[in-house]
């Protein structure tokens, strides 16, 4: 629809002179509710030029072209448009504009109202940019008022014509001239001879003489004149000279020029559009082709031209098959603007069907009479396409290609019929996603919520409706299924879960069910119902699951790396030993030998490659290695048997002196068993073979820890530490 008015302004020859005089400048459609509203539901792109407005803001918004609408007009403009809204008619009106680059400008509108069966007026418009002709008209106002005034005196009359007017002799001699004669169109030497060659001419040419000239006026530039110029004969029938008329139409040339440009420009933008453009005359019959249309449908303009409209443009209904109605001869016969209908097909010359969306418009003449059609249309095969991918990414789960809880919604209003009752609502959520997601990383959380969304497949029925309604959060509506046999359902889940491990770790999951009977009962309180049953169950069975799942996140680190098992149990050793020299109680000192045993299961979520790595680490992997403190503190912090022992392993790293990690902790702010830890693993590291280096002897490795006393550990237990070395 928002191409028409290009299109309608550049169709070629006589019918294209028919489409510029229809379509001057800028197409429009304004719609009047019958409550007063008013809202342009088109502006084509001349708005912008015409009134200094985007087409877009003026369609979003009435009020952003009113505003330049000179304010002495814009009330007449209202009150006229109201008043045909109510008895019909043509719109016609002038008015100014102030244009914010151009300054006042005069508009001349024409519009027609079609009224709607709703009550709302639609005018079907246009504006032309009539500032020209107006001051012509002006002009021409003035000088017949002054014609008026000095009918008495025919000489007032002659000197005040904006022409030259002369009178010669049968000579060639000037006996009588207008003042604009005499100040403008007094030429000498060649160009003087070129005016007396047409003087002459007239004195032997029965028939009056018409003549474009270029001539330099009295002001030294060059103006093209058109002169009239007749013999003159006496009562005897004997010539008695010659009567001239000369005017300098130089501004009537220019305003052709840019009409001619303008004609090109339009013909131009029409054949590189990438819309394709049709144009009939007032028989139905192809006139006007562009080469996107040629393209589309297979047809050449020169194949096309005065061929029947439906025979290039061949169109029918997707789905029934059936030939559409011409909407070329619906026009022809309404005179109405139209648009196909949706899930058209153009078939084109070679059996090809593609789908197409259009709009076609009457070419009027001046009198407003429809002489012909212009339709426009485009490939909408992409469109449609991308249109398929939408729809479908709305009601779909992007990871998991189950529906989303948006479908899920629907679908629980859709059944909620008698045929389906009872209506089971099954919800479940899988347990201890994000741990594995922080023990083994999101695509393992990914690869499980899709094994787990095929398994539920497998599980239920194809009319079953499968929806994941939140991250690790399933729902599933069972139409014709009792509460009994929900059971069975989840029976079937939980057996096919338990078939499947991520990283060692069993998958299990909570459910909770509820099922609808009548359809008086309110289907959010059944679906409350079931969730409430499922979270009661993970809530009572949460704790077990996540110990037993950080232990088997532990053994299969562990089995893993064996080295890494070694390396905890010596850490845990020497970190009770520290700590029962500092004066730790019993209980702390079993916390703080399991601390120093899982110090390490953050690195559970580490590469295999950069585990085995004997080679310098890159910065990129330093910095994923620097993250297991808060992968194994997320870990232990899930559960409440090892949630004593997360902020012990998070801290296991951070410095004496603060420049540690995670959290730059400084001094006696680092938990005291950290601090233990750290100092226990740097030496059990150092006396240990590492796949890059030989173990460090004893003396060396305490040497550097009473170095690092201070800055990485803490002296104190560093001092302790050497004691029982020592000792």
């Amino acid at each position: 629809m928002g191409s028409n008015n290009h299109h309608a302004n550049a169709i070629p020859q006589q019918q294209l002179a028919d489409f510029l005089t229809y379509v001057p400048g800028a197409m429009y459609q304004y719609r009047l509710t019958p409550e007063g509203t008013g809202v342009f539901d088109y502006a084509s792109k001349g708005i912008e030029e015409m009134f200094g407005c985007p087409a877009e803001d003026v369609m979003a918004d009435e009020q952003k072209l009113f505003r330049y609408i000179h304010p002495e007009d814009l009330d007449d403009i209202l009150d006229e448009t109201k008043r045909l809204a109510r008895e019909g008619g043509l719109w016609d009106m002038r008015f100014r504009v102030m244009h914010p680059v151009h300054g006042e400008r005069v508009v001349q509108g024409y519009s027609r109202p079609e009224t709607l069966d709703d009550g709302t007026v639609r005018f079907h418009g246009h504006f032309k940019d009539v500032t020209e002709e107006e001051q012509y008209k002006r002009q021409n106002e003035q000088y017949q008022k002054k014609l008026n005034d000095n009918s008495r005196l025919l000489i007032s009359i002659f000197d005040h014509m904006p022409a030259g007017i002369w009178l010669l002799d049968k000579e060639g001699n000037v006996r009588l001239s207008n003042r604009w004669f005499q100040e403008h169109y007094q030429v000498t030497g060649e160009e003087r001879s070129v005016c007396q060659r047409g003087d002459t001419e007239a004195l032997e040419s029965e028939i009056p003489i018409v003549k474009e000239e270029t001539i330099h006026f009295s002001d030294g530039k060059p103006h093209t004149v058109k002169s009239i110029k007749l013999r003159l004969t006496n009562d005897n029938g004997d010539i008695d000279g010659v009567l001239g008329i000369g005017m300098d139409i130089s501004d009537y040339k220019q305003v052709e020029d840019e009409l001619f440009i303008e004609k090109e420009t339009l013909k131009t933008t029409l054949m590189s559009m990438g819309d394709g453009v049709i144009a009939t005359d007032e028989d139905g019959l192809v006139v006007l082709m562009n080469p996107i249309a040629e393209r589309l449908t297979g047809y050449t303009f020169k194949e096309a031209k005065g061929q029947p409209f439906d025979k290039v443009f061949y169109i029918i209904d997707e789905h029934s098959r059936e030939k559409h109605d011409s909407l070329v001869y619906e026009i022809l016969k309404t005179g109405r603007t139209l648009e196909l209908e949706k899930d058209t097909l153009l078939m084109n010359k070679y059996g090809k069907e593609i789908p197409v969306e259009d709009s076609a418009a009457p070419i009027r003449n001046s009198e407003g009479q429809v002489k012909g059609a212009v339709v426009v249309f485009r490939d909408h095969t992409a469109e449609k396409e991308r249109i398929r991918q939408i729809e479908y990414l709305s009601f779909h789960d992007q990871l998991t290609d189950l529906y989303n809880r948006r479908f899920l919604e629907e679908e629980l209003k859709r059944l909620n019929t008698d045929r389906n009752f009872p209506l089971s609502v099954l919800v479940m959520d899988v347990n201890g996603l994000k741990l594995m997601n922080d023990a083994f990383g999101h695509s393992k959380g990914d690869e499980l919520l899709k094994k787990v969304a095929q398994i539920i497949r497998q599980q239920t029925r194809a009319d079953d409706i499968i929806a994941r309604v939140g991250g690790d959060e399933f729902t599933i509506l069972l139409p014709k299924t009792s509460m009994k046999e929900v059971e069975i359902v989840v029976d079937r889940i939980s057996t096919g879960l338990s078939r499947f491990k991520v990283g060692g770790m069993p998958v299990t999951a909570s459910f909770g069910w509820e099922a609808k009977h009548r359809r008086e009962e309110p289907t959010e309180h059944i679906l409350k119902k079931a969730e409430e049953k499922m979270y009661r169950q993970k809530v009572e069975n949460k704790q077990k699951l996540a110990q037993e799942a950080v232990e088997t996140i532990m053994r299969t680190f562990f089995d893993g790396f064996p080295n890494e098992e070694e390396h905890a149990e010596r850490v845990g050793v020497l970190a009770e030993m520290i700590g029962s020299r500092m004066g730790v109680d019993r209980l702390r000192l079993q916390e703080l030998k399991l601390a120093g045993i899982v110090h390490d299961i953050g690195k559970v979520a580490l590469p295999l490659e950069m585990m085995l790595k004997a080679d310098a680490l890159s910065d990129e992997e330093r910095a994923e290695i620097e993250r297991h403190p808060e992968v194994g503190y997320n870990i232990l912090n899930a559960v409440n048997h090892y949630g004593n022992l997360s902020e012990t392993v998070l801290a296991h790293h951070e410095w004496w002196d603060g420049s540690g990690y995670p959290k730059g902790l400084k001094g006696e702010d680092i938990p005291l068993q950290a601090r233990i830890i750290a100092v226990a693993e740097a030496y059990e590291a150092m006396t240990t073979p590492q796949a890059y280096r030989e173990a460090m002897r004893e003396e060396e490795a305490l040497r550097i820890l009473k170095e690092q006393a201070g800055k990485q550990f803490d002296p104190k237990v560093v001092d302790e530490f050497i004691q029982i070395r020592e000792s």
